[in-house]
């Protein structure tokens, strides 16, 4: 046990009495802590990401309630209700209220809007905490901190979950939200049922009402910067329905708007008959249903953004572009774009704009930006736009005001105001061609970009794109083919193909389905056949990049790099397949031209010797693959680096080389470097750190003829993953299942792997034919064991416990008539 969590003998009893506006809270460690605890490595910290708020407005009724729910050790609360209606106002004054006693225990504050928001915060406490591997992206963080709130002797705390909405999330988000003596949790969210599922119960759960008169009117008078006119004041609070959000917006205008009082905003409320009736009739409609509640809201805020429209149209406009992101977790840095994106739009009909695309898939596709105004002077207009918005209360951001968020309402009462004057269209396509321009492409260095705006864009995936929506159909599948390199990498496999099926259609027909000389639609048929190459639907990559091939040699010339690498693509899809002589060839002739017209230490040409290596390996030139891929590897190590995923690859298939030599300790060493650097890079559980625990898994368990636990373990671990990720029926989780079976049939543990092979050969039936080597390999290696149990059943009550019963071997034998009936339509051809 590490430092960190070291238990020491006795109590540590602190006591703490104090009245916080007649409330008294008692805070006790024995009430905390029990048996053997440990002092707490670290000062207790707040991660409450608000100062006090000076405007709060006491609901006393409701305070009084969560300080006597939260009193007692584990004790979990819930405040629920509208958006707008305060919920996380009294939060925050929570929170400072048990901050402002000495001593204080930790406050957290979580936002549990989304899974990605919750691990964010996680990751945040995990290095504010400095736990051990919280930095390290193989470490699951998420029940890191877990363990340390559960863990008793780390101390007193609070959280407070806020904006914990969906009852999707919230089995999930229950998961990490320990029931700790030394821990008490405030939730909020606007569904009950989520916050049931998080609080327990519903005598946890408070519902949040709208404020009496008193108490909007004090609430209006202090938002109010100018004179206070009493007079008419209740009158306004009541028009507004005495909702906090839409109070607080009124302030904001009138503040904003020179001369106007609360008796003129009143006035020119009333004009509005439609907007005044949804506001009267939404408490009687009922608070569940957001058209009814967004009405409300837009009946204020309606005001407010035509203001901004007159006063600082730039601020309007970045306010309706964001309205259309995920309203948590907006990122600044794709913002700052957004003055380009307007000033397309705001073109008269008959101007056009060239398309700013570079897809080339090696390419960034990012580097038109000089075309644009000079940085400082859009960074000058983008933070006066972003205090235009905060000073209505439209968003908020931040500390580091690296992320803003926007109220739902208020997003969705903009695209409402947008839809009024019929841009709503307009909006949505300036979203889209912005998410087009700022989505990275897929490299490595650009993850964590693309992990951050993926929520943003998900929403699109489904978007209809009509024919006659030209430039809303070019931004739209320029994103879509971004996003599915990304996820046919580090995401949805399935999702990708999807899209990039969909975007390659697009294009089609906008430019005809014979236009193969049209680079803007080769790009999307290489996406495509990369994403299908992911799927392992090798047949089906290798038709499009002999798509690619026609039409590159035609515009380019058969010995350009753009062929020599398309041809090569070609050929490492011919392996793929098992046709190594085909493959060899192919090879072959591309590093010869590569050679010719590249730089000899050009990734491209040392990559093509890496495959070439182990397609030699495959036919038993071992010699040869051992010497091509060492040069292949020292040269990517100097152009790349010992950590990029290009070195990794080759490394790999070095280790692959080496294991046909049966020099299995190098290749399980070369196997063990490859696994740490994927994790230290990518974490556990991404899709090429799982290739690397299932390609170690193999090496051992061939160095051990089986026999080894390490094997089984890594075997198991691949499969886990692989299910999760990729789903049961992938190819790459058949070849751990039958991995799995393997090992356990070599250990003599027959029952265990029985059925493991028979999900093998029929997954490998399924996705790659009866006739096909890796099936046919299956199938041997599972009848070999049916006859090796066999002599081991010296008795029949033996034969039932270890084979399953009669039934098991009715079932094994229906198994292989039915296999073998397939195998019957032709030879099988073996392979290595």
């Amino acid at each position: 046990m590490n430092h960190f969590y070291g238990n020491i003998q006795g109590h540590n009893v602190i006591a703490g009495v104090t009245t916080n506006g007649g409330i008294t809270n008692i805070y006790n460690d024995r009430q905390a802590t029990h048996g053997t605890t440990s002092p707490s490595p670290h000062k207790p910290f707040s991660t409450v990401p608000f100062t006090p708020n000076p405007d709060f407005v006491d609901r006393p009724e409701i305070v009084a309630w969560l300080h006597d729910k939260l009193k007692l050790a584990g004790a979990r609360a819930a405040l629920v209700g509208l958006g707008g209606i305060g919920k996380s106002q009294l939060a925050i004054h929570y929170a400072h209220s048990i901050l402002d006693v000495a001593p204080h225990p930790f406050v957290f504050w979580v936002h549990g809007g989304t899974k990605a928001r919750f691990e964010e915060a996680y990751k945040g406490l995990a290095n504010r905490l400095k736990l051990p591997g919280g930095d390290q992206p193989n470490v699951d963080v998420l029940k890191l901190v877990s363990e340390w709130l559960q863990d008793e002797g780390n101390g007193r705390w609070i959280m407070v979950l806020d904006n914990a909405d969906g009852i999707e999330t919230s089995a999930w988000l229950a998961e990490y939200l320990p029931r700790s003596r030394n821990g008490r949790i405030l939730i909020t969210s606007r569904n009950k049922e989520a916050a049931c599922r998080l609080a327990g119960e519903h005598a946890n759960i408070k519902e949040v009402s709208i404020m009496n008169e008193a108490q909007g009117v004090q609430l209006l008078r202090s938002k109010l910067q100018h004179e206070w006119q009493k007079e008419g004041a209740g009158d306004l609070v009541r028009a507004l329905g005495c909702m906090p959000l839409v109070i607080s917006q009124a302030a904001a205008f009138i503040n904003r708007r020179h001369g106007m009082t609360g008796r003129s905003y009143l006035n020119e409320f009333r004009k509005g008959s439609k907007s005044k009736e949804r506001l009267l009739n939404w408490e009687a409609e009922g608070f569940h249903r957001d058209q009814s509640a967004s009405h409300a809201v837009v009946a204020t805020w309606q005001i407010s953004f035509e203001d901004i429209r007159v006063k600082q149209p730039s601020a309007a406009d970045l306010l309706s572009v964001m309205s259309h992101f995920n309203p948590q977790g907006i990122p600044v840095w794709a913002l700052r774009r957004y003055r380009q994106n307007v000033a397309h739009i705001r073109r008269k009909p008959n101007q056009s704009e060239d398309e700013d695309e570079d897809e080339d898939e090696d390419e960034d596709e990012d580097e038109d930006e000089d075309e644009y105004e000079d940085e400082e002077v859009v960074n000058k207009a983008f933070n006066e736009d972003m205090d235009v918005l905060q000073a209505y209360s439209l968003i908020s951001t931040t500390a580091d005001s690296k992320v803003c968020e926007m109220h739902p309402l208020v997003q969705f009462c903009t695209q409402l105001w947008q839809s009024s004057m019929g841009d709503e269209d307009r909006w949505k396509g300036a979203f889209v061609k912005l998410m087009a321009q700022k989505f990275p492409n897929w490299k490595y260095k650009n993850l964590a970009q693309c992990q951050e705006l993926l929520p943003h864009v998900e929403p699109l995936f489904e978007l209809d794109i009509g024919p006659a929506r030209e430039e809303l159909s070019m931004s739209w599948s320029r994103l879509a083919i971004k996003v599915a390199s990304y996820l046919g990498i580090h995401g949805s496999r399935d999702t990708a193909e999807g899209l990039a099926t969909k975007a390659l259609a697009i294009r089609e027909r906008m430019f005809g389905p014979d236009g193969e000389d049209d680079a803007r639609i080769i790009w999307c048929v290489k996406v495509l056949a990369l994403v299908l190459r992911s799927q392992r639907k090798h047949k089906e990559a290798e038709e499009l990049y002999r798509r690619v091939l026609k039409s590159v040699e035609e515009r380019l010339g058969p010995t350009s790099g753009d062929a020599l690498f398309a041809r090569f693509r070609v050929g490492e899809l011919l392996w793929l397949q098992d046709k190594n002589n085909e493959a060899e060839e192919v090879l072959r002739q591309v590093l010869e031209g590569m050679e010719t017209v590249l730089d000899p230490q050009d990734i491209h040409v040392l990559f093509c010797m890496s495959i070439l290596g182990r397609v030699l390996a495959d036919q038993g030139k071992l010699e040869e693959a051992e010497r091509r891929c060492r040069e292949a590897l020292a040269g990517m190590k100097k152009a790349r680096g010992e950590h990029d995923p290009e070195t990794l690859i080759c490394m790999s298939i070095l280790a692959n080389v080496l294991t046909e030599q049966r020099r299995y300790k190098e290749a399980v060493a070369l196997s063990r470097l490859v696994l740490k650097r994927y994790e230290t890079m990518l974490g556990g559980q991404h899709g090429s750190t799982l290739l690397a625990v299932n390609q170690l898994a193999c090496g051992l368990a061939i160095q051990w003829n089986g026999r080894s636990k390490e094997a089984e373990a890594l075997f198991r671990r691949a499969l886990e993953g692989r299910e999760k990720l990729l789903g049961a029926l992938h190819l790459d989780t058949v070849d751990s299942v039958h991995g799995l079976a393997w090992v356990l049939h070599c250990q003599e543990r027959y029952a265990e792997a029985r059925p493991l092979y028979q999900r093998a050969c029929d997954g490998y039936v399924r996705t790659r034919g009866p006739q096909h080597p890796s099936t046919i390999r299956c199938l041997e290696s599972f009848a070999a064991m049916e006859e090796q149990e066999k002599p081991a059943l010296s008795t029949p009550s033996e034969h039932h416990s270890r084979a399953t019963g009669p039934r098991g071997r009715e079932r094994t034998a229906s198994f292989f008539t039915r296999l073998k009936s397939k195998l019957r339509g032709g030879h099988p051809r073996h392979g290595t």
